[in-house]
């Protein structure tokens, strides 16, 4: 791999919310590395099913379907790994794997049977090849992070449904170590995905940013579902930098911030593609109003110039206030204040415009966001018949121009679109 990232080993799991038939039935969510290998990682989300409460598991059923299943011909899990022991040789690695990292991932279900998984996904990034640091990376792509979902519906008790054809049923625990060797293991020929992928960030950011500033990166993230509505929350870097050992850093540019959106539980939307801008969030520079204030001489405001004297002979004051004058003890310098840095100027946004449109593709929305900005942040809010909601999302959209609003799917019961500046 080309950055270091946290998995949750346990994984997640979930209890189906119906009751009743469904009462039994568990919904259990991994990663692992099980279809790459020492020099390649590629991590890979799994899903587990159990309808007997947890006698037994179906699985593994992979989430992501970013590539077919399988590997290339040459592909070698172990790279001279001897049996229970994880020292490998990297050399003995030459085959890359196909697709990229998926990890971290949350589940929930709805009242209705629709299963929401979301988690941190590298498929878009296949080619990228710098980085801010030298030793940061040694392979091409798989660097860039976006959070992504994934939906599939669960309508019949005691079912197979959102399992894979492939998946087998365990029961039992191992009764000791288990060495997968170099030979096929489930979850790598796995050829039909029973759920949909779609992504819900709508930049990518550098991970290297996040995770060197010391932040529990995933651990802050989870999906929640409610009727029909799905809430996801994750953090990511795309408004900071690590700039740990450069000379005048400020914590400022080591951040990760929290984000939210919300969208259907059963259509959550659309996978995105890669664009040309992404390749600006793989080396950031720290804003300038944001440097160490240490580290950049300012101009201060100085403190207002006691009044002069005034002229001998001409001084009005009481007798006893000039002398008290003429005896004083001059006040002491003052401490030369903190350097001040300027802050950035707050961008001027204002909506000029919001409508539905279609297409042969679909329903879609379109704004028009004038400002200082190049960028800005719409809440978009989708109406059914009587003003009911049907969605609310929050997107990012260039300014100046008529845009169309990405990664949002409008149902053909939306009648009414309301627009706001995020």
């Amino acid at each position: 791999t080309n950055s270091c990232f946290r998995l949750n080993s346990l994984g997640n799991v979930i209890v189906d919310k119906r009751g009743g038939a469904f009462a039994d039935d568990l919904y259990m969510v991994i990663s692992d590395n099980r279809n790459g290998n020492l020099r390649f990682s590629n991590t890979d989300i799994f899903l587990y099913k159990s309808t007997d409460g947890g006698s037994t598991w179906m699985g593994p059923t992979r989430v992501n379907n970013d590539v077919p299943g399988g590997n290339p011909a040459g592909f070698n899990r172990d790279c001279g790994r001897d049996p229970f022991n994880i020292t490998g040789t990297q050399a003995a690695c030459t085959v890359i794997p196909p697709g990229n990292d998926q990890w971290f991932p949350w589940v929930d279900i709805s009242e209705e049977g629709d299963l929401n998984v979301v988690f941190q996904d590298r498929r878009l990034d296949t080619d990228s090849d710098t980085s801010e640091w030298a030793t940061s990376r040694t392979e091409i792509g798989n660097y860039l992070s976006w959070f992504w979902g994934a939906q599939c519906r669960v309508t019949e008790a005691d079912s197979r449904q959102c399992v894979a054809p492939e998946a087998a049923t365990y029961s039992g625990s191992p009764v000791g170590p288990i060495d997968p060797g170099a030979d096929p293991v489930a979850g790598q020929s796995q050829a039909t995905f029973p759920f949909t992928n779609f992504t819900i960030s709508d930049t990518p950011f550098n991970l290297d940013y996040t995770f060197r500033a010391g932040i529990f990166m995933g651990d802050y993230e989870n999906v929640a579902v409610r009727g029909g509505t799905a809430h996801a929350m994750w953090t990511d870097s795309r408004n900071g930098r690590s700039s740990r050992f450069l000379v005048g850093r400020n914590p400022a540019c080591e951040q990760a911030d929290a984000f939210y959106d919300s969208y259907s539980a059963r259509d959550g939307g659309t996978a995105a593609t890669a664009r040309a801008s992404d390749k600006e969030f793989l080396a950031i520079g720290c804003p300038a109003d944001s440097v160490d204030a240490g580290t950049q001489p300012t101009t201060q405001p100085q403190p207002p110039a006691q009044p002069a004297a005034p002229a001998a002979g001409n001084d009005a004051r009481p007798a006893a206030e000039q002398a008290a004058a003429a005896t004083a003890v001059p006040a002491s310098a003052p401490a030369a204040a903190a350097p001040v840095v300027s802050a950035a100027p707050r961008a001027v946004l204002s909506l000029r415009s919001a409508r539905l449109a279609a297409s042969k593709g679909g329903r879609y929305v379109l704004v028009r966001v004038n400002g200082t900005a190049a960028k800005a942040r719409v809440r978009v809010t989708l109406l059914r018949k009587g003003g009911k909601v049907a969605a609310r999302v929050v997107r990012s959209v260039p300014t100046n121009r008529v845009a169309r609003v990405p990664n949002l799917r409008v149902h053909p019961a939306v009648k009414q679109v309301r627009v706001s500046l995020g």
